[in-house]
């Protein structure tokens, strides 16, 4: 049987883990949304250009 500081610092490497895992996908939603949002208006705004000209 393990002991209980074993299992203990398991338990955190893997909470920690996960954490770090969470934040990682969390800032790339970000990022991406950002890029997207941009090239969004980027687009809508070329287009508006094309159709007053």
């Amino acid at each position: 049987m393990m002991s209980i500081d074993a299992l203990t610092a398991i338990e955190n490497f893997a909470s920690g883990i996960f954490s770090a895992g969470m934040e990682f996908l969390f800032t790339w939603g970000e990022l991406l949304g950002i890029i997207g949002l941009i090239g969004h208006l980027m687009r809508a705004r070329a287009e508006g250009r094309h159709s007053m000209g």
